[in-house]
């Protein structure tokens, strides 16, 4: 049984947006990257046209704003497309932020 049959065995609905979060940090390039960070996890939605398909994909997108654990100073921030059936579909790198920029997803 694989982690999102766990978390949701319907292939009819999405899964939550705290189920996406449970999937991403179990991705293991996610799990790597932040084990010694500390971290502040924000989840938007993403719809992206399917033109084969004339829909729309629909993704959460876990974004993971990571810092020193000692210094606090900013590193990278991840963003972890989840897919609504529950698997990871792709992980992105962002810079750290500039200093006075606020970055959030609505």
């Amino acid at each position: 049984m694989t982690l999102s049959e766990c978390i949701n065995n319907s292939l009819t609905e999405p899964i939550s947006r705290p189920d996406a979060v449970i999937v991403a940090l179990s991705h293991p390039g996610v799990a790597e990257a932040i084990e010694n960070d500390s971290f502040q996890i924000s989840v938007g939605t993403l719809n992206v046209p399917d033109i084969r398909e004339q829909s729309l994909k629909k993704f959460y997108v876990v974004r993971i704003d990571r810092s020193n654990i000692t210094t606090h100073e900013p590193l990278e921030s991840l963003l972890v497309d989840v897919t609504y059936e529950g698997s990871v579909y792709k992980v992105r790198r962002m810079p750290p932020p500039l200093e006075n920029s606020s970055n959030s997803i609505e």
